[in-house]
């Protein structure tokens, strides 16, 4: 090995630990790349940020771009009411619909971007028939990427992968050409989701199922926040066992914070003194009543008048940070939250778990889920916003129906030129997302917001580790060891391995950096074998996109992650089986359409 292999697989080694921990931003991982690979002089600039002008980076953003478009027309709230009309409140013929319409939808739009707007649709519906939303999210996940393989443009993956493979001289993949394994691999999972799948999805609710049910025993989801003495409070001088333990049995006290002192249980004998910060679990009535009648403030270091909600006016909501949002990294006090939105932040969850930290100091990222407080006028408001999502009661987003037609139109001739023109998909896309403001069916704020850098910031940084990859022979060699560990048992086996691979990348990262970073290694080593690269490079598209078996992988598990109550073994149980039935229905059929044939 060179030594610039050496510092090749030290860099993928941090950037996977750091996309796996998320220690960092992934967006900022993605950036420090080239400037690592320039640095350590693997790469000249001008390659090393190569990747962030690619064809495929900018065809997936113009891509971004045309379903925000179809979105913002109401072409899937529409169907989502169709879907509520038709099933009824069955369960099970909900779920069936909604997979369906998932899995149709996204073989021509952005799943995460259907994904996103079903959402709020699906938790309406979940608590108007008393359905637990642990039974559809995960589901409705899974479905978007199911149906994203079955065309060119389903899924960034493949579009990713039609690329570079563009840019090593091999032709890209058609707008159909994966569309016949791309349906039976959709089919065999959706099949597995209806009658394997959901008997092992957990029946849990969100917090904001039960709020209007406080006896209700599945209303005791356990929120965890901070509370802070103003001055003037009652409460100043008295005994914790006195006022709030005696008056609030099913709210706990876990921690009490005094300027640079911690006090911890048993805390019924501490005497409550003026900006005291109280750490409190209890279920979410309970803190509501806390508020009320203590008047204590939810956020350290904000002033209480700094919301006056009457009673009547007052509401609960889960928000949800989206992929796209520009609150993603910053803090509640960095983003002057309740300032800004008018509402209150009462707790914060993350991947099914109540932060203990200072809540206005976290810094947000993606699926996290925030329960705040505003009056009905502020909801209203912030529903309407595109930082976040809010699930209370949002059946339907602001959308111009009247554009509609234009923007089905718009994706039905790029479709069509896609497939029997010869002019490239990127610029295809390109004009479609141009033509989408132009006739109005989005706005330039709109078409903006629907760019998730994070994930075009991944892509150029991915793009650049897999050029020194390619160029220093660190894929070769990572090639060479697939090839010498199982290239005795032939080429469809070896197939089958990189598939799996892939597959473990997908799980740990992410599927577009996956996929980036597997390509080279998937050609070098057809190359190794001899044979025809291109099933290789199919078989890396396929992968990439089955995250099944962790919430991280795919952005559209991490959207449901938060609002569906799921853990992390929620996921593993469900999709597990998934990506192994998966995995040998790709080995099977890939060689069918794409022959491992030798190389003339």
């Amino acid at each position: 090995m060179t030594v610039e292999m050496y510092i090749v697989l030290s860099v993928l080694v941090a950037a996977l630990v750091l996309w796996v921990t998320e220690w960092l931003p992934i967006d900022l991982v993605a950036l420090c790349i080239p400037v690592v690979l320039i640095l350590t002089g693997i790469l000249q600039p001008g390659d090393a940020v190569a990747g962030f002008a690619s064809t495929a980076l900018l065809t997936v953003a113009a891509i971004l771009v045309v379903s925000a478009g179809l979105t913002q027309t109401g072409v899937i709230t529409y169907v989502g009411a169709q879907i509520i009309r038709f099933s009824r409140g069955d369960e099970r013929r909900m779920m069936l619909l909604v997979m369906l319409t998932m899995a149709v939808f996204s073989g021509f739009i952005n799943n995460t971007a259907v994904v996103a707007m079903f959402l709020p649709i699906m938790l309406g519906v979940a608590k108007e028939f008393d359905i637990s939303p642990s039974k559809l999210l995960i589901p409705l996940s899974f479905a978007s990427i199911l149906g994203g393989t079955t065309s060119l443009i389903g899924t960034s993956t493949n579009i990713l992968v039609h690329g570079l493979m563009e840019e090593n001289g091999i032709e890209g993949i058609g707008m159909f050409e994966i569309t016949p394994v791309g349906a039976v691999y959709a089919a065999v999972g959706l099949t597995y989701l209806f009658f394997i799948g959901r008997h092992l999805l957990p029946d849990r609710g969100t917090v904001t199922s039960y709020l209007g049910d406080a006896g209700n025993p599945r209303a005791a989801g356990q929120y965890m926040t901070e509370v802070q003495v103003p001055a003037g409070s009652k409460l100043i001088g008295q005994l914790v066992n006195a006022s709030i333990q005696r008056s609030h049995p099913n709210v706990r006290l876990l921690q009490i914070l005094r300027a640079e002192a911690v006090y911890w249980p048993p805390l019924e004998q501490v005497e409550i003194a003026e900006n005291d910060i109280f750490l409190l679990k209890g279920d979410v009535n309970e803190i509501m009543a806390l508020y009320k009648q203590e008047g204590l403030e939810l956020i350290p270091g904000l002033k209480a008048e700094a919301v006056r909600y009457a009673a009547r006016d007052m509401q609960l909501a889960e928000l949800v940070i989206t992929p796209n949002s520009s609150l993603i990294g910053r803090s509640l006090r960095g983003i002057n939250f309740r300032q800004h939105y008018n509402a209150s932040v009462m707790a914060l969850q993350r991947h099914g778990e109540h932060l203990r930290d200072e809540l206005p100091t976290i810094r947000l990222r993606v699926g996290d889920v925030l329960l705040v407080m505003a009056d009905r006028t502020e909801m209203a408001r912030l529903m309407t916003h595109g930082e976040f999502m809010v699930l209370e009661g949002v059946q339907e987003v602001v959308v111009n129906r009247d554009k509609a037609p234009i923007a089905i139109g718009l994706v039905l001739g790029l479709i069509a030129l896609a497939t029997f023109s010869s002019l490239p998909v990127m610029v295809l896309a390109m004009v479609a997302a141009i033509l989408m403001v132009v006739t109005r069916c989005l706005t330039m704020r709109r078409a903006y917001a629907s760019l998730d850098m994070s994930v075009l910031m991944l892509i150029g940084g991915a793009i650049a580790l897999g050029k020194a990859m390619d160029q220093t022979g660190t894929a070769q060699l990572i090639a060479n060891t697939v090839v010498e560990s199982v290239g005795g048992y032939g080429p469809q086996v070896v197939l089958s391995g990189v598939y799996l691979l892939t597959v473990l990348f997908t799980e740990l990262m992410s599927n577009n950096a996956a996929a980036v970073l597997m390509v080279p290694i998937a050609l070098s080593v057809a190359n190794g074998l001899g044979v025809d690269p291109r099933p290789f490079a199919i078989a890396v598209a396929f992968a990439g996109s089955a995250a099944f078996s962790t919430p991280i992988g795919y952005q559209t598990n991490t959207l449901v992650y938060g609002p569906g109550g799921y853990r992390f073994t929620d996921f593993t149980r469900v999709g597990l089986p998934l990506n192994v039935i998966l995995w040998v229905v790709a080995s099977l059929l890939i060689p069918l359409f794409w022959p491992l044939a030798p190389l003339g």
